[in-house]
């Protein structure tokens, strides 16, 4: 109790009523008996406590930074908070009002919201210059944002989502894959004999679509079939399909001759084939040169002769399809050799 029983000037007694600290109050000092004094009256007023008030903003994300908490209220009020700041969960800090400061300690929570992750449904797939629609600025999830780089339908890129401001999210990735079908490639003009069909023509990749004419191979309607005799000076169209994408067209001009096979191809053989170890080459012409390719283009042997017969050793290649390119001093011919 702040009542004192001894006065400053020496007189002792009693105070009425018991001291109340929640209420202003009027105390009266009766002296103890045999001392020449009189009751005085003293009135004790209360203050009531202030709450600090605070404008504070209590929602982030996890991991957001956390501006310092005022260590000055909004009513003016002046103190400390603990704990430390924590971006990580939710937390309660209270705000501790300074010595001499009549004011009620104040409680004020901290939510943390987890990041959510961006849901979309978005076909991840397409073909070389495919239209590419627009990814969607609002998740499946309802969160807004946006994207960057811009659309790119040669190639395949990673697209990344940045949630807007204020969206309490994550950024995502997307890769959208670009399918690049590779054209076929080969002579542009071939020389073959008569009787041949589309299967006589030398290109690679082997396995293609003929088409008659450009409008075809661009729609892939009406393909040929191998069987189909080619005819004189006439351009065919070889197009490579993948699943759903499919390659610019590769034209092949046919001419068919007999002088090849009559003069430098004269009694031209080639055996055995399949062939698993020596392929044996005969010509009427001497033979200069011998290319193998595989399928893809690739270079895998070439040899110089000046013979009408070769054996050339292919044990060492990989059981596959292979073309052969024989070169006289004015003729090219090439066929198909089949590995074991």
């Amino acid at each position: 109790s702040p009542l004192l029983t001894n006065s400053i000037n020496g007189i002792t007694g009693t105070w009425t009523p018991e001291f109340d600290n929640t209420t202003n109050t009027t105390y009266t000092f009766t002296p103890n008996q045999g001392q020449c004094a009189q009751e005085v009256e003293i009135t004790i007023e209360i203050d009531p406590k202030l709450t600090p008030e605070f404008t504070i903003e209590t929602e982030f994300c996890a991991d957001e930074a956390i501006p310092d908490l005022p260590t000055t209220s909004d009513n003016g009020i002046e103190g400390t908070w603990s704990p430390e700041l924590n971006t990580s969960s939710t937390t309660t800090y209270t705000f501790t009002p300074a010595e001499g400061e009549c004011a009620e300690e104040k409680e004020v929570t901290i939510e943390i919201n987890p990041a959510l992750i961006p849901e979309f449904s978005i076909e991840t797939e397409f073909c070389t210059d495919e239209v590419i629609p627009d990814l969607p600025t609002t998740s499946d999830n309802g969160i807004e944002g946006t994207w960057n780089p811009d659309l790119n339908s040669t190639s395949t890129t990673t697209y990344t989502f940045t949630p807007a401001e204020g969206e309490c999210a994550e950024e995502v990735e997307i890769s959208i894959v670009i399918n690049e079908v590779i054209p076929p490639t080969g002579e542009s003009e071939q020389i073959l004999g008569q009787g041949s069909t589309l299967a006589d023509i030398i290109i690679q990749p082997a396995d293609v679509e003929w088409f008659a004419s450009t409008v075809d191979a661009a729609t892939l309607t009406n393909p040929l079939p191998l069987s189909t005799p080619l005819e004189d000076n006439t351009t065919y169209y070889a197009v490579v399909i993948d699943g759903a994408c499919s390659s610019e067209a590769f034209a092949v001009t046919a001419f068919l001759s007999l002088s090849v096979d009559e003069h430098e191809f004269s009694n031209f053989t080639y055996y055995p084939n399949p062939v698993k170890n020596n392929l044996t080459i005969n010509n009427f012409n001497p033979i200069q040169k011998i290319e193998i390719f595989d399928l893809k283009g690739k270079k895998i042997i070439q040899n110089n002769y000046n013979s009408t017969l070769i054996e050339i050793n292919l044990s060492n290649l990989p059981t596959a399809i292979y073309i052969a390119r024989i070169k006289t001093e004015n003729e090219t011919k090439e066929v198909k050799i089949v590995k074991e």
